[in-house]
């Protein structure tokens, strides 16, 4: 898959994220987001997983997750510099607590802008973590407005360790609504005539 990345590339000259598959079929995302579950002490190994936001201004949101990884925390940062290189995301959501984002600012290569774009590191929302975090993300897969297809492989194959980037990323996603250009009012125009008699 070949991204990229535009500040004013959208239906509305607005910032957009424009990918074509190996098809050639286009599709248009508003943003491009990642979620990561580093390694603790009694799980050696890590996940993340990018989603694309659709483009779709006055329709509910739709998300495509377009790449996973899942390793130790020397192949998670190999495996970031090579996602975010290919599919350009922008923003990365760690578990609500402070270690997670310290040991990402101290990664190689992640604090420098990539196409004009820096890298933001947030915390999930605290819900997240817990049952109503799953609930969300289970209720946004049965409304078919999560495809997984493109990760499925990855993320079956760890159930519970790719739950937590997930429920990181669609949590944060569905409390931060996406941000598009109000239309503008049409113009009044006035003839030179009428401006004077006023």
């Amino acid at each position: 898959m070949e991204v990229k990345y535009s500040k004013n590339g959208g239906p509305k000259q607005d910032e957009c994220w424009t990918a074509r598959d190996d098809a050639g079929q286009e599709s248009l995302y508003v943003r491009m987001v990642a979620g990561i579950a580093l390694p603790k002490n009694q799980q050696p190994q890590g996940c993340l997983i990018v989603i694309g936001e659709t483009y779709r201004a006055k329709a509910p949101a739709e998300f495509t997750a377009l790449g996973a990884r899942v390793g130790m925390l020397f192949e998670l940062e190999r495996s970031l510099g090579e996602l975010r290189q290919e599919l350009k995301f922008d923003t990365i959501i760690t578990e609500p607590s402070e270690e997670p984002r310290e040991i990402l600012r101290n990664l190689p290569g992640l604090n420098r802008a990539l196409g004009g774009l820096y890298l933001s590191i947030l915390q999930a929302p605290s819900t997240a973590l817990g049952e109503i975090g799953r609930q969300r993300v289970d209720g946004i897969i049965r409304e078919k407005r999560l495809s997984l297809n493109g990760v499925r492989a990855i993320l079956d194959g760890l159930p519970d360790l790719s739950a937590l980037p997930l429920q990181y990323v669609m949590n944060w996603l569905l409390d931060n609504e996406a941000l598009y250009p109000e239309p503008r009012p049409p113009r009044e125009y006035r003839g030179l005539l009428g401006d004077m008699e006023q």
